[in-house]
Order: C-alpha cells, then sequence, then structure tokens
C-alpha cells in the first residue's frame, strides 16, 4: 500500500514537471520567434530575391520576395509558384507585383508563411480575390493592394497586429464587417484614382459606397482616406475614433463638412485635418460660424489652409 502511495505521488510529480516544462517550451517559441522578427526599417536593408530558384537554394537568407513576371520561366515549366516557397523560415516581406498571366491567384498554401509582416499585391491583373488564409498570417502588419480587379476583401478580423490596410484603385464594393476587429490598425487608405490622357483628367472611383457602422471600434485609427470613392456619410460611431488626427474626402459626393467630424472635433484634444478640394465644401463659410471646433481644413488645389474653430 506504501509503495502505491509513493508510486501515485511519484506519477503526479512527474506529471506536473511535464506540465511546467510544456508550458516553458510554448512560452520560449513564442519568445523566440517574436525575438526573430524583423522591423520595417531592418527590412528596408535585405536583399529582395525575385528567383523562385535563388529564394529556395538560399532558404535561409531571405526576408524579403518578390514574386513578379520575372519570378516565372515557362521555358522551363515554371508557371506556378512553388509552395516552398511559403515554407521559407525568415520570409517576413511578400511582394506580388506584375506577374502577368502566370500569376491568377494568390495560393492558399500562403497560411504557411506564419512570419510575413508586410504584403502587397500590386498590378496583378488577374487576381481577382484575396485568398481567405490571408487571415492566418497572424504576424501581418501592413497590408497594400493596388490596381488589381479584387471586389471584395475575406474575412480579416484575426490580423490582430495589422497597423495598415490601404486599397487603391480597385473595384472594391464594400469592406468586411471583421475590419472593426482590428485595435492596432492606425492608417484606412480606400480610394480611387485620377488619370490623365491626351490631357484629359478622368476620374476612377471606387464602387464602395459605405463604411461598416461600428468603426468607432477602431481607436487606435489616426488617419482615414476615402478619396475618389461612392462613399457619402461617416458612421455615427466614429466619434469614438480618438486618435483620428487626419481625414480626405477629396473627390467624394460630400459638399458639406460631416457633422460627425464637428462632433469629433469637440471630444478630441487636437485638430483634426481634413483635406479636400478647392471648392469642394461650398458651406464652409456658414459652418465656420460654429464654435469650440478645430477642423484644419487643406485645400490642396491651390494649397490652402485655414481652421474652422
Amino acid at each position: 500500500m506504501v509503495n502505491s502511495d509513493t508510486d501515485i505521488r511519484t506519477t503526479k510529480k512527474q506529471q506536473t514537471m511535464k506540465t511546467i516544462l510544456t508550458f516553458i517550451l510554448i512560452i520560449t517559441t513564442i519568445t523566440t520567434a517574436s525575438a526573430q522578427l524583423l522591423t520595417d526599417e531592418e527590412l528596408e536593408t535585405k536583399k529582395i530575391y525575385s528567383s523562385f530558384e535563388d529564394a529556395l537554394d538560399n532558404p535561409s537568407d531571405v526576408y524579403v520576395m518578390e514574386i513578379g513576371f520575372d519570378s516565372f520561366d515557362p521555358s522551363n515549366g515554371d508557371t506556378v509558384i512553388p509552395p516552398e516557397i511559403f515554407d521559407l523560415p525568415n520570409l517576413q516581406k511578400l511582394n506580388f507585383t506584375y506577374g502577368g498571366p502566370y500569376l491568377k491567384e494568390i495560393p492558399s498554401e500562403i497560411k504557411r508563411a506564419d512570419k510575413v509582416t508586410d504584403m502587397s499585391i500590386f498590378l496583378c491583373s488577374w487576381v481577382e480575390e484575396v485568398p481567405p488564409e490571408i487571415n492566418e498570417l497572424k504576424n501581418l502588419r501592413h497590408l497594400y493592394i493596388s490596381h488589381c480587379p479584387i471586389r471584395e476583401l475575406p474575412d480579416i478580423g484575426q490580423l490582430q497586429q495589422l497597423q495598415t490596410l490601404c486599397i487603391w484603385s480597385c473595384p472594391l464594393e464594400e469592406l468586411p464587417p471583421s475590419l472593426t476587429q482590428l485595435q492596432k490598425l492606425e492608417v484606412l487608405e480606400v480610394h480611387g484614382s485620377l488619370q490623365h490622357k491626351n490631357d484629359v483628367r478622368d476620374t476612377l472611383f471606387m464602387p464602395i459606397s459605405a463604411l461598416p457602422e461600428d468603426m468607432g471600434n477602431m481607436t487606435n485609427l489616426k488617419y482615414l482616406d476615402l478619396s475618389y470613392t461612392r462613399v457619402q456619410y461617416l458612421p455615427a460611431s466614429i466619434v469614438n475614433c480618438s486618435n483620428l488626427t487626419e481625414i480626405s474626402l477629396k473627390g467624394t459626393c460630400f459638399d458639406n463638412i460631416p457633422e460627425q467630424l464637428f462632433e469629433l472635433a469637440t471630444i478630441v484634444d487636437h485638430d483634426v485635418l481634413l483635406r479636400c478640394h478647392n471648392g469642394q465644401f461650398h458651406k464652409i463659410v456658414h459652418q465656420s460660424k460654429r464654435e469650440s471646433v478645430g477642423i484644419r481644413v487643406h485645400s490642396e488645389t491651390y494649397y490652402a489652409e485655414f481652421i474652422l474653430k
């Protein structure tokens, strides 16, 4: 009986020690993984790899990978992205740039590139969607999507490290509701563009017409750009974005300063910079009579700036 009790105590002690060691290993792994991530500045100093062969021959040296037209070699049957690219142990910055007809989609294997902090999808004319697996990139800090036929984004609510989301000149129709779960997001740019051809200026509006109603959940948001979109109003909850210091409404349907900005300006302890085109807010004189308001209006047409107080 004594031996049996001793054996039980020994077993429990061993199990406890095993649990403690497992916990220490998990914490050590997480800490080590975080320590291995480079800052944005450090990434700028790293070599940019564009050849799949070179990258796979030097797996530990690849921190920045640019996948574009020159990455593919159709003469050797190399017309798809090797899945092993997403297993590169130190890959942190991943750019998809003008892949031509060989880059028709972002592979689902992208979820294996779990150290990626910076990603861009630029001038990829055949890429029509962002894969839902992007939501598994828990270290992603910056996401840029430009000049692609992408009409919607997948759920991105798990990207809790995301600080910058920029979508330029895409036919985006709406933002996912999960956007408002991004507590660290500081910069949100969703805008169309102006094009000049034969001295004629053409506006390419982004079709998105509304923002998520609970945008106020993103309390760290500092900069909001809605230029050349169909957005016609700001959600009432935007007054909770207490760190918002700058908003651009250039080329939008707004012809008056949104009421929400006046309300926001009376709450925060800093001016809110509003960027617009000259003459866009034609009732500016009437609105400038309001009191206790700090909205700095910057008209980029004539580089004029004045303050509403």
